[in-house]
């Protein structure tokens, strides 16, 4: 969209409804991340508001935000962005998908006061009964100057043109932690560090067969159901020394890699978050994940917890890992090449996960938080997700000898919705290969010509004690 929008530009939004063949109006909103507003306000020119009552970095199901327009053209300006954003979003009542898979509802509620140069518009929370029984989501007033817009703007269904193959979930972190919200309401940097914890990890594993599986029978399904004894005292050694620097050098989000954080370790954390991080230094850990047994059943489970080590979300894996007779007989590290070898006998084996094919997003005052495992980043319809519901910070924990795709889909995703993307790592893939791997971030463009993807490749660590590496974020600029 230009930044310069004439009065023509602005009628748009009578031909936009016109050509979609839409039922009289306009609809209502589809999901307010905490930064919704700024999203629109910065791909149109600059609306000016006279006034905001409560700040929207504050914002929170439990107060209503009023926005007034300078004047009709802004108003209009708004309404066209509007249209522009949710417009492959939105409701589809008829076949209730609207209510299956979101559990926060919002409406948009613009009054026209008789003045024009006093527009307000409200969002309120709603709930799936308030949609039900009320199909108005939209309420216009001063007929006299917008009787054409009134009609237009009633009683509209806008029908969600992209069925997601995935549900998704978006929780609101104010319902979580109020703590830890009104914490990140007030940072204006993020100190963020990525960690590869250990290398030379020596996994615990089980192998068995599964007749009912949808990949090969013949194929062995693993499980990796613990850290032998040595690598874990390494490796709680190593998170004991991570948390000592994060907390000194006032790190706000810490991230672990794939397969690296067991339940032993998870309360290993938990505890130096207990005992050092009184003062809520580290605001948040992307705990990264592990094989967890539920109800006879393994999932890859990641977690991302708060300071005090309380599960504020949770993402299940959905999209297996495959190991072929071709890779493990590239293994460098003889006596793992020989173990697979014994076990495998020259075939494919498989991550043997549950897979449940839900996303979870929560709503932060950093904005929306998107948490995914290895493969799955890698899949588009979980990427649809993401873009669909503007996450703006996505954390990717991966356990790859191949990250060069990773790159590629965080470029997709950046483009797409302006999201930063960190992936983190775990170097066990390089450490059995003997190759270079890497971790990396990458910020959303903002230049077509200018690089954003910066990689972080496992050798620099060495150069650390802790085997971290460190990136801030200006939350004002990027």
């Amino acid at each position: 969209m230009d930044n310069q929008l004439s009065i023509d530009q602005l009628t748009e939004i009578k031909n936009y409804i016109t050509k979609n063949d839409f039922i009289n109006t306009f609809c209502f909103l589809y999901l307010v991340g905490e930064r919704w507003f700024e999203r629109i306000f910065n791909i149109v020119e600059k609306i000016e508001i006279v006034e905001i009552f409560d700040n929207h970095m504050n914002y929170s199901l439990n107060k209503n935000l009023d926005y007034y327009f300078k004047d009709e053209k802004t108003f209009f300006t708004f309404l066209v962005s509007f249209f522009r954003i949710v417009d492959d979003l939105i409701i589809d009542n008829e076949n209730n998908y609207f209510l299956k898979n979101f559990n926060k509802y919002f409406y948009l509620d613009i009054k026209i006061k008789n003045n024009l140069f006093n527009t307000t518009c409200q969002i309120l929370p709603f709930n799936g009964s308030l949609i039900k029984n009320n199909k108005k989501l939209l309420y216009i007033y001063n007929k006299d100057v917008f009787t054409d817009i009134n009609r237009l703007l009633s009683n509209c269904i806008v029908i969600n043109k992209y069925k997601l193959e995935y549900n998704f979930t978006i929780e609101n972190l104010f319902d979580k932690n109020k703590l830890l919200f009104n914490d990140l309401s007030k940072k204006t940097e993020l100190k963020i560090v990525i960690s590869s914890i250990y290398n030379e990890i020596d996994y615990q594993f089980k192998t068995f067969t599964n007749e009912n599986s949808i990949i090969n029978k013949e194929d062995i399904n693993f499980i990796f159901t613990g850290i032998a004894d040595k690598s874990k005292e390494i490796i709680k050694t190593k998170i004991v020394q991570i948390i000592d620097k994060c907390i000194n050098d006032c790190i706000d989000i810490l991230i672990f890699p794939e397969l690296t954080i067991d339940s032993e370790l998870l309360d290993c954390i938990r505890q130096n978050l207990l005992q050092k991080n009184q003062k809520r230094t580290i605001k948040l850990i992307i705990a990264g994940s592990f094989h967890f047994s539920i109800e006879n059943k393994y999932y890859n489970i990641s977690r991302i917890i708060d300071f005090s080590g309380k599960v504020i979300l949770e993402q299940y894996k959905s999209q297996p890992f495959k190991f072929t007779s071709d890779k493990i007989k590239k293994i460098k590290i003889e006596d793992i090449r020989q173990k697979f070898e014994t076990i495998y006998q020259n075939k494919d084996f498989n991550e043997g996960i549950g897979i449940k094919r839900e996303i979870n997003l929560l709503d932060s005052p950093i904005g929306r938080i998107g948490l995914s495992i290895c493969l799955d980043f890698l899949n588009k319809d979980v990427r649809n997700v993401f873009s669909k519901t503007f996450a703006n910070l996505i954390f990717v924990t991966a356990m790859s000898d191949n990250v060069t795709d990773f790159h590629l889909r965080s470029e997709t995703i950046k483009e797409e919705v302006n999201a930063i993307v960190f992936f983190c790592n775990s170097c066990w893939m390089r450490y059995i290969f003997n190759e270079q791997y890497e971790s990396f971030y990458s910020l959303p463009l903002k230049s077509r010509e200018e690089d954003r993807i910066k990689k972080i490749r496992c050798e620099k660590y060495k150069n650390n004690q802790c085997d971290i590496c460190f990136h801030l974020i200006n939350l004002t600029k990027e």
